[in-house]
């Protein structure tokens, strides 16, 4: 008869799940800074500034009810219009004049109105993209953490 030692089984067990943890939130890091990367290099609308939604993207790790999470974030106010795109609107000034100013690249001229007729825009889904690719890469991240931490 072979004795096992509960003790030390228990021991093991919580340098396991501790390893586990850890090497889990360490790929989840690896995969949001793949998506963020994601964005910056792939993403298809025009970066207009230095600070622009392509390098404002930042990701956080949280606790959920089914273990880790990888949630990507987006500081500018505007990324879910380029994110979901918008339908046609008007757009009305609100500055003290009264009128908008702005350039218009189809016409290569500066325009001046009080309110405009907005065509809207076309979805970009950036994120859902830099989501799916992060996604991608976190199976194979994750499959060979786990060799990694069983051995």
């Amino acid at each position: 008869m072979i004795g096992i030692d509960l003790g030390k089984l228990k021991e093991e067990h919580r340098r396991f799940v501790a390893q586990h943890e850890a090497m889990v939130r360490q790929e989840l890091e690896r995969a949001g800074h793949l998506a963020s990367d994601h964005v910056k290099r792939h993403s298809l609308f025009k970066r207009r500034s230095a600070r622009s939604l392509k390098d404002n993207t930042s990701h956080t790790i949280a606790r959920a009810a089914g273990g880790l999470r990888l949630r990507l974030k987006w500081s500018k106010h505007y990324a879910g219009y380029i994110e979901y795109g918008t339908p046609r609107h008007d757009i009305v000034a609100w500055n003290p004049d009264g009128y908008l100013h702005f350039y218009w690249e189809k016409k290569k001229r500066w325009v001046r109105a009080r309110i405009v007729d907005h065509p809207g825009t076309k979805p970009y889904k950036f994120g859902w993209r830099a989501t799916y690719a992060a996604y991608r890469s976190l199976g194979d991240l994750l499959t060979s953490g786990m060799g990694r931490v069983a051995k």
